[in-house]
This record gives C-alpha cells, structure tokens and sequence, in this order.
C-alpha cells in the first residue's frame, strides 16, 4: 500500500479546478507510480515520469535504464526532455531527493511543500533563490 498523503491528493485537485496540468514524476518505476498516478490522483498514464527499463521487442524487460533516470538532478532532465525546457509553474513536494526539481521550477512560479515545519525550513534553506513557497502540513488517510 503507497504512502500518499491526502493533503496532496487535495493540492492536486485544488490544482486541477484552477485548470492546471498535472505531472507526476517519481524516481519510482514508471509501472507502479502509473497506478499511483491514477488510484490516488486521477493523473492518466500519459502524464506520468518514472524510471523505465528498456524493454525487448519480444517483450521482455533488461536491466538497463533509460535516460535520463527520473531521481533527483535526473527529474530535472526528464522534465527538461519530457516539455522541451520549459519549466514548471508550480511544483509540489514532501521530499529533499526533489531539491533539483524544486530548483529547475519557474523563478516566478510557486514550490508548495507538503511535510512538516522542520522539512519545510530545510527546504527553503537549501534553495534560498525560490522566493515562492507554500508550506502545507501533511494528513494521512
């Protein structure tokens, strides 16, 4: 059973009213974190980043991982290829391994963090150059 927290399953659909268009990038495999993506947040398949493995004409899966690997400079270098350089307007988080994406978001974009008080100072001391935050305690189910 994942470990999502409601709060960011109400950050997502507070989002989704205001028409934004929502992405999931997880340094999970992209299989697992599809299911994810749509049992808890109603995010179809299509827009989902996640590690994939290089899979065989006949099916079968390697052990070779393709580029970029989505998991923490490599988030970055996914979304950079997945939306040709542009950058996202807002982005949410509840973990440190996210520095680099919370970094690569827009300047004049929001970061909205879902954990606790101490993470959250963390984060904005770690990227003093993001000046848009937002701090939202988490719930679980």
């Amino acid at each position: 059973m994942p470990h999502v927290f409601s709060t960011m399953r109400d950050v997502v659909r507070s989002l989704r009213e205001y028409e934004y268009e929502i992405f999931m990038v997880s340094a999970t495999n992209v299989w697992s974190t599809r299911i994810v993506a749509q049992d808890y947040f109603d995010i179809g398949a299509d827009h989902v980043i996640g590690i994939e493995a290089v899979v065989l004409g006949d099916g079968s899966l390697t052990n070779i991982l393709k580029e970029p690997v989505p998991s923490g400079i490599g988030k970055v270098a996914a979304m950079e290829q997945r939306f040709s350089g542009r950058r996202p307007l807002v982005v949410a988080s509840d973990s440190p391994s996210d520095y680099p994406m919370l970094a690569y978001s827009d300047p004049d974009g929001v970061v909205i963090w879902v954990g606790s008080q101490q993470k959250f100072a963390a984060a904005r001391a770690a990227l003093p150059t993001i000046k848009n935050w937002v701090m939202v305690p988490p719930t679980v189910p």
